[in-house]
């Protein structure tokens, strides 16, 4: 019995763990989608709320001027480095999301956290 109590709070436990681990990825997600739609919405001088993942940059006017101001922003913002070949395929916002975070997630950069206290 005390086993079987036992293997159950095991489980509970690993459980719990899990659930932080994928709440603590998601609000990173959130906070990295935010802190690029904030960029945007500045570079464009235009609200937020009208931003969202699936925004075209291409429709949202970003021009070329535009791109390299957003890059050199993420690289200060992120502490990362943005290949030029991956810099050349991103189309929507979600693409600039998804490309910070899978280069803060190789270690070519700071964590969310870390850069967005120095605000």
């Amino acid at each position: 019995m005390i086993a079987f109590f036992a293997a159950e709070v095991e489980v509970g436990i690993k459980v719990a763990v899990a659930v932080i681990v994928l709440e603590k990825a998601r609000t990173m997600s959130d906070a990295v989608a935010g802190k690029i739609i904030a960029m945007l919405a500045a570079i464009k001088h235009v609200p937020a709320e009208g931003i969202t993942l699936d925004s075209s940059l291409q429709e949202m006017g970003i021009d070329s001027l535009d791109t390299f101001t957003l890059l050199f922003d993420l690289e200060n913002e992120f502490h990362i480095t943005i290949p030029d070949e991956e810099a050349k395929s991103i189309r929507t916002v979600n693409d600039v999301v998804e490309g910070v975070k899978k280069l803060i997630a190789a270690g070519n950069g700071s964590s969310v956290d870390s850069s967005m206290s120095a605000d």
